[in-house]
């Protein structure tokens, strides 16, 4: 029978079960890998009623059930199969939404087969710096379970100690009593152990500053907060996180990468600021909505690797947001990023040059936002705190900015 392995928890998961499957796969033995929750389907998958016979050693043979784009649960008599075909099965055994850190439903979290012969938990280092209730999973549903562990709520700041306490009460210590045979360990799981930052050369943030503020009254984006306009507001944000990628880039991995920043607006006295040597270009089709401002964006950026979008009236941004999110989609092999409060999409969004075309379909004033939404696989999530996302619609809305 199989050498069963599970793996659990959040932020890495799926990356870390494929490595895992390799590793054996390298010393010669046959591996499977399966799901008892749900996982994205790979073309390489194979159907469980494709396998008849023992297969070759030194590969990996995904094998599922689908559903659509998902995979769906083997029954007890098609995984004892896998089990008694396969030397190795590595499962996919929890679910986390994309997000970095999770306390488990211990009664039904995580789904683990009774032959399991080692259990990995793993969480995501980018979680670190970051509030608890931003990053993790269930945290609404069972924030109380927080009071296990001393002095911490949701407002705590991630630290690696707070991710190895997480592991040994929420995790290892229900675990070790359920699967007493079973070896439990936990892996912190760092996304940027990577080099796919080197398809990005050339990045431009577009900061699109041509509303007709019609709920306001007058012109939103020049209206002072703390005497700065609105938009100076946001656009300042965005050089802070430009100049920190530029930086860790080029310290920590001897990188050179050219991010632009572009101010597409309709109004003069924006196109006139040149405090932070942008490119600004004038929207002479702002009446046509938001989609103008991404279709000039795509015709002067063409030959740029990603173009990231933001609303010119968001002042509560943050810049150290930005830059990671920016930063960690840059090692994340997606093709898409987008700040997430929950399970919910907001503005900024960032697009590889591989959605251009499709951009360049969008009308009116909706933006690319389906392309995010019809695409979530596609899509590195970056989770954060909902008042930095705020736009400003109505003075009314002005009350609600932290002074």
């Amino acid at each position: 029978m199989a050498y069963v392995i599970a793996v659990c928890g959040a932020g890495g998961k799926t990356t870390k079960l494929f490595s895992l499957a390799d590793e054996y796969a390298k010393c010669g033995y046959s591996v499977a890998v399966t799901t008892t929750t749900h996982m994205w389907v790979e073309d390489n998958f194979l159907e469980i009623s494709d396998i008849k016979e023992k297969p070759q050693k030194y590969k990996v043979y995904p094998i599922t059930k689908r559903n659509g784009e998902k995979a769906t649960v083997l029954s007890k008599d098609e995984y004892d199969k896998v089990c008694s075909i396969y030397d190795i099965v590595i499962i996919e055994a929890d679910g986390s939404h994309c997000m970095p850190l999770k306390i488990p439903r211990i009664t039904t979290e995580p789904v683990i087969p009774s032959n399991v012969n080692e259990i990995v938990v793993v969480y995501g280092l980018q979680s670190i710096d970051r509030k608890i209730k931003n990053v993790c999973h269930r945290y609404a549903e069972l924030n109380n379970k927080l009071n296990e562990l001393n002095g911490i709520t949701g407002d705590t700041i991630v630290t690696e100690d707070i991710i190895k306490q997480f592991y040994e009460q929420f995790y290892k210590k229900p675990l070790q009593e359920k699967y007493q045979n079973a070896k439990i360990s936990l892996y912190i799981a760092d996304m940027t152990k990577n080099d796919n930052y080197k398809q990005y050369k050339k990045i431009v943030l577009v900061l699109c500053a041509s509303g007709k503020s019609s709920r306001f009254g007058e012109n939103k984006l020049l209206y002072k907060i703390n005497n700065i306009p609105i938009y100076q507001n946001t656009l300042s944000k965005i050089v802070k996180a430009k100049n920190n990628l530029i930086n860790i880039f080029k310290n920590k991995y001897a990188y050179d990468i050219q991010i632009d920043i572009s101010i597409i607006s309709s109004y003069e006295d924006i196109l006139n600021d040149n405090s932070y040597n942008t490119i600004n270009i004038k929207n002479n089709f702002s009446e046509n909505g938001l989609s103008s401002c991404m279709k000039i964006a795509i015709d002067k950026f063409d030959n740029y690797d990603a173009i990231g979008f933001f609303n010119a009236d968001m002042p509560m941004l943050d810049d150290d947001e930005v830059y990671k999110m920016i930063y960690y989609y840059m090692f994340s092999n997606k093709t898409l990023a987008s700040m997430y409060v929950l399970k919910e999409m907001h503005n900024p969004a960032i697009f590889d040059k591989k959605w251009y075309d499709k951009i360049y379909q969008v009308d009116g004033d909706k933006g690319p936002r389906q392309i995010v939404v019809d695409n979530p696989r596609e899509c590195y999530r970056y989770h954060t705190y909902e008042e930095h996302l705020m736009d400003i619609d109505t003075k009314n809305d002005l009350n609600k900015i932290i002074k």
